[in-house]
């Protein structure tokens, strides 16, 4: 009875140890944005260029339960006076956690007006597909991309496209205190039974 309360006091301590929050360090040689098609009917040039938007977050840590949103995308439009459409894919890869590459396509329209002297006004929409994606880490922790949409009007020809991960669980990380009362548990548990197995003999 006693070696099974020891034993299951152990296992205790470790399994009600979580992680307060998951750590993200992200990936850049496979994190991308690209433009795949551009068309436009412009007087001047109106073309859409896109790239990340460095830096991303370093050792970004989000507690359970809570939301981070950082600009994930950088968006240009040459000047001029007309309209285009693009289609664009992107991709957000991670190095911590060890994980797959969040990747969507998005689509684009968008207005330009303004010269290189006059830089004038962009505006549009950029909807992203397959957005929120979810993820599961190795220790049962949850979290979701979500790569979020554009709309309204900027000055200029630039524009910022961000990123939100929620984290729904950190999942369970047994802390350095608990792994220690764990391996005491089950030492003194052998010891005792050791211990019970003399005396019998």
């Amino acid at each position: 009875m006693f070696i099974a309360a020891v034993a299951t006091a152990a296992l205790m301590s470790a399994s009600a140890a979580n992680a307060a929050s998951l750590l993200f360090n992200f990936n850049l040689a496979d994190s991308y944005v690209h433009v795949l098609e551009n068309n436009t009917l412009c007087l001047g040039s109106c073309a859409l260029s896109a790239s990340l938007a460095l830096p991303l977050p370093t050792d970004l840590a989000i507690d359970e339960g809570q939301s981070a949103t950082f600009d994930f995308a950088k968006f240009h439009v040459n000047g001029g006076l007309g309209l285009g459409s693009a289609v664009l894919e992107a991709a957000l890869a991670f190095t911590t956690p060890s994980l797959d590459v969040a990747d969507t396509y998005g689509n684009a329209f968008y207005a330009r007006a303004g010269t290189f002297r006059h830089p004038g006004l962009l505006g549009g929409v950029l909807t992203w597909d397959d957005s929120p994606q979810y993820f599961t880490t190795a220790n049962g922790g949850a979290f979701s991309v979500t790569f979020n949409n554009i709309a309204g009007f900027t000055p200029g020809g630039d524009a910022k496209g961000s990123v939100t991960i929620h984290v729904d669980s950190a999942g369970a990380v047994p802390e350095p205190a608990a792994w220690a009362m764990m391996i005491a548990g089950f030492g003194l548990a052998g010891a005792t039974l050791r211990r019970q197995r003399a005396l019998a003999a």
